[in-house]
């Protein structure tokens, strides 16, 4: 990263010429990649641009790879953002990811200097918006095809379970199942519990 130059930047072609150092040895083509300066970066590159001294080569402070990981830690805490585990290989990842959501495969992995195979075994991640994009969209089926498959869908449950049955010896019994208070007032009659008293 630290050896971006500002001649590196087409401002009117919006892209960035990206000097790949790992993949020389596949030829001179491969040793240079071309992604395209998005919105989200568009506007801090700007005001970096602005800010830097005249005859500022490198568009980032020259930092020894041993320093990378002090130097932008030290970034994180100035903006306020807690640090995550692997910082700069699962920032790599979720670009990748990102990317990969709204551009073709084969753009995401000439930008970021990927095969396919790598990018899908190393790289690109499932997120938890993954699953609310997913539930959240509108069915592929009707809709008052979904409702009706709903509504017999219900009526088949009820109907199962209007069938179970269960074994009882009487008619009393039945009667009980369902209201066992109810039963036990009519058992008793209108007596009540003691024996009715004969008339005089």
């Amino acid at each position: 990263m630290n050896t971006l130059k500002w001649e590196d930047v087409d401002w009117s072609g919006d892209k960035i010429t990206v000097h790949d150092s790992k993949r020389k040895h596949h030829g001179a083509e491969k040793a240079m990649r071309f992604p395209a300066i998005l919105p989200e970066v568009r506007p801090y590159l700007e005001e970096a641009f602005e800010q830097a001294e005249e005859g500022t080569v490198y568009i980032l402070r020259k930092t020894s790879h041993k320093n990378y990981r002090k130097a932008f830690m030290k970034i994180l805490n100035n903006a306020g953002v807690a640090p995550w585990s692997n910082l700069f290989n699962n920032m790599r990842k979720s670009a990748v990811t990102d990317a990969a959501k709204w551009l073709p495969s084969h753009i995401v992995n000439a930008w970021f200097g990927h095969s396919e195979v790598i990018s899908i075994e190393f790289y690109r991640q499932v997120t938890e918006e993954d699953y609310k994009t997913a539930v959240g969209r509108e069915s592929a089926i009707p809709q008052n095809f979904t409702q009706q498959a709903s509504i017999e869908g219900k009526e088949r449950r009820e109907e199962k379970n209007s069938k179970i049955e269960i074994p009882l010896k009487t008619q009393d019994d039945a009667f009980q199942a369902v209201n066992p208070r109810t039963v036990r007032k009519n058992k008793m009659g209108d007596e009540g519990l003691e024996p009715p008293t004969l008339s005089v």
